[in-house]
C-alpha cells in the first residue's frame, strides 16, 4: 500500500534519524529554512531534540569563533 511507501515498517530508528537530517540538509539550502529538530514518535512517548541539537550548534559556533580569534 502507499502507506507502507511513505512509512516503511523496517525502518530503524538509526536509519530514520539519517534520513531525517539528509532531508533537512536539503531544506537547510531554502533560505526560510533553519536549524534543525528532529523529534522522535515511539510507543514509548515523544522526544525532542531540537533544544539539544541547538546548544550543541551554538557551543561549537561559539568555540570556532574563539579559536580564530586566538589565532589573530
Amino acid at each position: 500500500s502507499n502507506r507502507d511507501i511513505l512509512i516503511p515498517r523496517d525502518l530503524s530508528l538509526e536509519d530514520a534519524v539519517d534520513l531525517s537530517v539528509s532531508a533537512l540538509d536539503e531544506a537547510s539550502q531554502d533560505v526560510h529554512t533553519e536549524g534543525i529538530d528532529i523529534v522522535s514518535v515511539t510507543e514509548d512517548g515523544i522526544r525532542s531534540y531540537g533544544e539539544d541539537i541547538n546548544q550543541a550548534v551554538d557551543t561549537a559556533r561559539n568555540r570556532a569563533i574563539k579559536r580564530v580569534k586566538e589565532s589573530l
